[in-house]
């Protein structure tokens, strides 16, 4: 058999294949799937215009390996269907692939074929950010010269996560906060700098003006359906702070101190929370949703409503 461009044709030795199998395989390894950052609900829901890589959790390796062996016969099965489908078949005609070579396809490439539903998704998902994990792991180790000791793996950035998370947590201002916040994203997510810059003219913890869905597509010369999608993203990856948020926390202390909107306003600029009163109310509040602080939220909420309330320049004190 001649040899392709990347060098001889090679099939997994039986001890790789049954790691990969170990750890890919959901009725074998149940935890894989509880510790996934998807769920059952969010696959139900999703459109079938939402890309298969819009899914995978942290630690996916874009250009490694898979071997098709290596994949369940269902997922095998559901993955080469769609494949043909969209006329990408010759994937399927050799012994691996990676996620690079499927990121074009959508969930309703798979849907569309027999059989398949969203516990095959779910399998397919998890199979196959597993193996590619995996795979980049044998690899690192034979270029290291060490022998791959176990199948317990480890994604490579969760200490870098671990460190967003702190950041997130320490943040002295707003602007620092939302930094933090869209790094963290875009870390667990495979994203691009336009769906960045989508979600700071979108998303309410961003921008206390979101733009239309019209007004964005317009710019980005893309469909309103597709700005929905780029939106939805950002949801699908909460925060889960259990900890405290500093700014937040600063902002609490400044509506105990003060008695009117304008003197919250100069406590948090004294404070350099905010370094101007160009900002929203709004937003501070869509934070503390954002990021699971609920008692800052419900502090904000009464504050808002006690100044409403107490003047008669609220509406313009806003803007």
């Amino acid at each position: 058999m001649p040899a392709s461009k990347s060098g001889p044709r090679r099939f997994p030795t039986k001890l790789e294949l049954e790691a990969a199998r170990a750890i890919a395989r959901p009725n074998l390894q149940p935890e894989v799937l509880q510790n996934s950052t998807f769920q059952k609900e969010g696959i139900e829901e999703a459109s079938n215009q939402d890309y298969l890589i819009d899914y995978f959790s942290t630690g996916v390796i874009m250009d490694a390996r898979i071997e098709w062996v290596a994949l369940s016969t269902r997922s095998r099965s559901a993955l080469s269907k769609a494949l043909k489908y969209i006329g990408n078949s010759e994937i399927t005609r050799k012994p691996h692939f990676s996620l690079t070579d499927i990121s074009s396809l959508q969930i309703g490439d798979l849907r569309d074929q027999p059989n398949v539903g969203t516990t095959t998704l779910m399998d397919l998902i998890v199979e196959l950010q597993s193996l590619s994990a995996l795979n980049n792991s044998v690899r690192l180790s034979k270029e290291n010269g060490t022998a791959l000791k176990n199948t317990e793996l480890k994604s490579s950035s969760d200490n870098s996560l671990e460190e967003i998370r702190a950041n997130i947590s320490n943040a002295s201002s707003i602007e620092l906060l939302q930094e933090a916040m869209l790094r963290y994203l875009s870390e667990v997510m495979i994203v691009q700098e336009k769906e960045i810059e989508i979600w700071r003219v979108r998303l309410p913890w961003l921008t206390s003006t979101p733009e239309t869905l019209a007004s964005i597509g317009k710019r980005f010369g893309l469909t309103r359906e597709r700005i929905r999608q780029v939106s939805k993203r950002a949801e699908r990856y909460p925060f889960l702070l259990d900890t405290p948020v500093q700014v937040l926390q600063t902002i609490q202390n400044a509506i105990l101190e003060t008695e009117t909107y304008q003197d919250f306003v100069d406590e948090l600029i004294d404070c350099e929370v905010v370094t101007n009163r160009n900002f929203g109310i709004g937003i501070l509040r869509q934070l503390a949703l954002a990021l699971g602080q609920e008692e800052a939220a419900s502090d904000l909420e009464g504050a808002i409503y006690r100044w409403s309330q107490s003047s008669p320049y609220w509406d313009k004190e806003l803007k």
